[in-house]
């Protein structure tokens, strides 16, 4: 048990952040009064002024324009990595797990990220970082760069519905080339 120093109440160790600089290792205030001055100090003026001066946004977009133009593995590695902890699942990749293909394995299609100022949104080529198995998280041998395109596709559909949805593809395509074909033969029959 320790006390918090602005509420003046006993509460459990695990109530406390973890401060390095302090002799017992936690933060003197507990989380609840921490996380309510944090909250004020942010809607503060000092901090509204701030974040709305020149300075602070030309800085803001600098540091996002190097970020997006740094190494795709680390910001693929990252993203990963919040996933996971987000959803509980196992983590345990490097960057030298992460390889990026020219062309996505599952679509042919070309991977490329648009150039910082023409950023919009998603992207269906966009390099994305896809578990295999998705149970199995982020772990070594069970991931792979394909494309944005791709990871939503298999994110959606079940194996059946994607193996239903490549039979009536074909199927239908194979129904329009016969049906062009037939087309063909009947205007040179006339």
């Amino acid at each position: 048990m320790k006390k918090c120093a602005k509420c003046n109440k006993e509460k459990d160790l695990l109530e406390f952040h973890k401060d390095l600089t302090s002799k017992d290792g936690l933060y003197r205030w507990c989380k609840e009064c921490k996380g309510q001055y944090d909250e004020e100090y942010r809607k503060s003026d000092k901090v509204i002024s701030h974040q709305n001066s020149r300075k602070y946004r030309d800085r803001k977009a600098e540091y996002r324009k190097v970020r997006y133009n740094s190494d795709l593995r680390l910001i693929l590695y990252e993203q990963a990595k919040s996933r996971a902890k987000n959803k509980n699942l196992p983590f345990n990749i490097t960057l030298d797990d992460i390889k990026i293909p020219d062309i996505c394995p599952l679509l042919n299609i070309p991977l490329m990220r648009k150039p910082y100022g023409e950023r919009t949104g998603f992207h269906m080529n966009s390099p994305s970082l896809d578990r295999i198995q998705p149970k199995l998280g982020y772990t070594k041998g069970n991931v792979m760069v394909i494309s944005m395109k791709a990871n939503a596709m298999k994110y959606s559909a079940t194996l059946d519905e994607l193996e239903i949805f490549c039979k009536n593809s074909l199927k239908l395509i194979s129904d329009v080339r016969d049906f062009n074909n037939q087309g063909l033969d009947n205007r040179t029959n006339n």
